[in-house]
């Protein structure tokens, strides 16, 4: 059903995951996703948290195909933060850089894309290439992930192991059992490499990586155990 607020409309999109705009800057689409962690939705004040891509608006329609500039792009984000707000909805808009703007404006860091390389507004990244497109078969893999970050680049090796695990569909509604391969992270063998290979690594240097490390898989929803340092 299309909801109208002011020149507007919003309504439901071709697929699960996209919504129409229309309005006096034409005819956009964009993807709303669900904020999740640990594999369960995240909700706020009882409500599941929508998740609008910037990077994915596009014009559809009669000027489909053509550019979308950055002021008409501003003006249909802030009438889409005027939509959620009057239905006290709370969402989330994920801009370029990555970071996240929550309905009362409040902005804070967030990844810009997500595995085989997370890369978060912060300035850090991981990459671990399990199941990528690089390395699509799931026994073959390289035994590392890699960090990189202002304080150098590091690696820890990390495992698999088979484990029943569950999952949420259909908005949260329904649970999913399945076999999946947990990650058990080596955190005794976090080290540097590149540069700073050979050098000590401080526990606070540690800790900090191993906690963006296992943010990532919460994040994504990758099951992990971590076996702590010697």
């Amino acid at each position: 059903m299309t909801r109208s607020t002011g020149p507007f409309t919003v309504h439901p999109g071709p697929t699960i995951e996209s919504y129409r705009y229309v309005g006096p800057e034409g005819e956009v689409e964009f993807e709303v996703g669900t904020e999740y962690w640990q594999r369960k939705p995240v909700l706020r004040d009882g409500h599941e948290i929508d998740v609008i891509s910037v990077d994915s608006l596009r014009r559809v329609g009669d000027r489909i195909g053509e550019p979308l500039d950055d002021e008409p792009r501003a003006r249909i984000l802030e009438n889409l933060r005027h939509y959620y707000r009057q239905r006290a909805l709370p969402f989330e808009i994920r801009h370029p850089s990555g970071q996240h703007e929550d309905e009362s404006g409040q902005i804070r860091p967030g990844f810009r894309t997500g595995l085989p390389r997370a890369e978060h507004s912060d300035g850090w990244s991981l990459t671990d290439l399990y199941m990528s497109p690089a390395f699509p078969d799931p026994d073959e893999y390289p035994p590392t992930i890699t960090y990189q970050g202002a304080e150098g680049d590091a690696e820890i090796f990390r495992e698999f192991e088979p484990v029943d695990a569950t999952r949420r569909e259909m908005g949260g509604f329904i649970e999913v059992r399945e076999k999946v391969r947990r990650r058990l992270v080596l955190a005794s063998s976090l080290r540097w490499v590149g540069k700073r290979s050979g050098q000590p690594m401080t526990g606070n240097d540690r800790a900090r990586i191993l906690d963006r490390v296992l943010s990532v898989y919460d994040k994504w929803g990758h099951i992990y155990v971590v076996r702590p340092s010697k």
